[in-house]
């Protein structure tokens, strides 16, 4: 079940991007606290005065604890391991992403188009959460033009496909898309978040996905990665 996704992902030739509302608040309604050396040991997102959305907690600078919150009430206990990311170089895009650290990643593909997968190492779900990124050519006219051209083609090559956002990046400075959808395959509903990134002639897709059931714990993580791939600075 892993390698469906990755099928799809090529077969159409996928380019992907996405944000949710919680993370949009993230710079009015920020939450740090701090220790008494300085460092960060508590931060997340209020609404209300609330806890909501992702919280982070840490032990001198180490990451213990991730718990996602609706207004106060405690929704789940997130695996702490997805949060701990490494910086993965993608020479291609002169770029780096942060990615799970126990993910598996592979950086290799006969493929030009695509740049790199993670993959969770999951035993207990039907489908591991992914990850894909992806850079191609712009041919389309404009970068809105082809986030339609791929949302037409998925809504008329897969019947079950259902378009639940598509929107322009609220977080990107650059010109930016952003789009989640479902898709079932094999009684198996997925929910996919891409997001779309112009850059010069070519169009950069990230593309997370996790079964509908554990969208919840995985569309914060899949948001928080999307919008934070960087340009190298050159010296």
């Amino acid at each position: 079940m892993k390698e469906i996704l990755l099928i799809i992902f090529l077969q159409i030739s996928l380019t992907a991007c996405s944000q949710k509302n919680e993370t949009q608040n993230i710079k009015s309604n920020k939450h740090i606290e701090y220790d008494k050396e300085g460092n960060i040991s508590v931060e997340g997102n209020l609404k209300d005065q609330k806890k909501h959305g992702v919280w982070k907690f840490y032990n001198n600078k180490k990451l213990v604890d991730v718990k996602k919150f609706n207004e106060d009430t405690l929704q789940y206990v997130l695996d702490v391991n997805d949060y701990n990311y490494k910086g993965v170089i993608i020479k291609k895009i002169n770029s780096i992403i942060p990615l799970p650290e126990n993910w598996e990643t592979n950086l290799n593909f006969e493929n030009p188009n695509t740049l790199l997968t993670s993959v969770k190492k999951c035993e207990t779900e039907s489908y591991c959460p992914n990850i894909i990124v992806t850079s191609e050519e712009q041919t389309s006219s404009s970068l809105e033009k082809h986030v339609n051209d791929f949302k037409n083609q998925i809504i008329n090559n897969y019947k079950d496909v259902k378009i639940l956002e598509l929107k322009k990046n609220p977080l990107s400075k650059e010109e930016s898309f952003q789009m989640k959808y479902s898709y079932t395959h094999n009684n198996i509903e997925l929910i996919y978040i891409i997001f779309w990134m112009k850059d010069n002639k070519n169009i950069t897709t990230f593309c997370g996905s996790c079964e509908k059931v554990d969208y919840t714990k995985y569309s914060y993580l899949f948001y928080e990665i999307g919008n934070s791939i960087k340009k190298i600075k050159n010296n």
